[in-house]
Parts: structure tokens; C-alpha cells; sequence
């Protein structure tokens, strides 16, 4: 028996750390495009061939979208949509990464600023499919917390 609530303890902190480390991935992503958003503009521009309005206007949406799921994480609001958007976030920046490797992009894209190394290759496709991983894995386990929540 006291093994068995050491495993579920066990189980409960690591959601909770993989909660709080999403909301600071999250968090920090957002606030390092802010501060520098030129190597995400240089990406886009690599990857994509749209006016630079657009291309500043997604360079504008994608850390504001970042900021909102993390506070949203963080204040616990609507926490299963939230983590329905943010794994879907994670799903884009996963496929990227695979589309950026496979083209032989060399740019790094500015997600995490000067702190980490962003360049396309096989390392941007293994953490991007981490985070989705730790994205998803928290989406099951707050829809199996909450059977039927949010639904009518």
C-alpha cells in the first residue's frame, strides 16, 4: 500500500513539474520573441514568401500567442482548452522543425533568444517533439482528471 501512494505521489509530481515547466517554456518563448524578434522575422522569411506585413504580423501573433497560453496556464484558466491549443502550437513547432531540417534551413529561429541554440537540424526536431510530448501528456491527464469537463 505505501508503495503504491509513493507511485501515485510519484505521478503527481510529475505533472505538476511538467505543468510548470510547460508554463515557463511557454513564458520564456513568448518574452525572448519579444525582446528579439528579428531571427524569428529572418525565418519566416526563409520559410515563407508573404509580403512583410505579414510576415511582421506573424512575428507579432505567434509570441503574443505564446504570453496568453502561458498566463492562462499559470491563472488556471480554461486549463483543457488552453492545453488543446498550446498542444496544437507544439504540433506546428514540431512539423516546422521537421520542414526546416529536411530543407536544409542553417538560421537559427530566435526561440529562446541568446539562452539557447535554435538552429534547424536533428536537435530543434527532438526538443520540439519533447515539448509536444510533455504537451500532450498533460492534456490526458487533465482529460482523464476532468471525464466530460467543458462538455455539454
Amino acid at each position: 500500500m505505501l508503495e503504491l501512494v509513493k507511485s501515485i505521489k510519484s505521478v503527481e509530481l510529475l505533472i505538476s513539474a511538467s505543468y510548470y515547466f510547460l508554463i515557463a517554456l511557454l513564458l520564456f518563448s513568448g518574452v525572448s520573441k519579444v525582446l528579439n524578434p528579428q531571427p524569428l522575422l529572418e525565418t519566416i522569411e526563409a520559410v515563407i514568401n508573404v509580403s512583410e506585413e505579414l510576415q511582421i504580423s506573424a512575428a507579432t501573433l505567434l509570441p503574443v500567442v505564446e504570453l496568453t497560453l502561458g498566463v492562462m496556464l499559470l491563472l488556471r484558466i480554461r486549463v483543457e482548452e488552453t492545453l488543446q491549443v498550446a498542444t496544437i502550437l507544439f504540433i506546428f513547432f514540431f512539423l516546422f522543425s521537421v520542414y526546416g531540417a529536411l530543407m536544409g534551413l542553417k538560421n537559427d529561429c530566435g526561440c529562446f533568444g541568446k539562452i539557447a541554440e535554435s538552429s534547424f537540424g536533428i536537435g530543434m526536431v527532438i526538443r520540439n517533439i519533447l515539448f509536444l510530448f510533455v504537451s500532450v501528456f498533460l492534456l490526458i491527464k487533465f482529460e482523464n482528471k476532468n471525464p466530460g469537463a467543458g462538455k455539454k
